[in-house]
């Protein structure tokens, strides 16, 4: 069975939401729901991205070390402001 077909079926249940700043999903066996934090994908995708702009470099290797050490660096506080601002852009694009 292939993972569309899966989400139309009835076993699991899916819930989005902000958990922390590692965790991008994760699974209650027992509720049978699989929780997952797209603000944290956004985030990370949104730095990463980031910092090849401000660091005019191109190369994912060194990116990626950065990107890692400002996601370290960063509060849940703020990454949660900063996904807020994202989404808002986002949903500003889309009308």
């Amino acid at each position: 069975m292939d993972m569309l077909d899966w989400l139309d079926g009835e076993d699991y249940k899916i819930k989005f939401g902000w958990m922390d700043k590692q965790t991008f999903g994760c699974v209650d066996f027992e509720k049978k729901t699989i929780y997952l934090n797209p603000c944290l994908m956004l985030i990370q995708v949104a730095i990463h991205e980031y910092l090849h702009a401000i660091h005019k470099d191109p190369s994912e290797k060194r990116t990626d070390v950065r990107e890692m050490a400002e996601m370290k660096k960063m509060s849940s506080k703020r990454m949660r402001k900063l996904a807020v601002r994202l989404v808002k852009m986002w949903s500003k694009e889309e009308k």
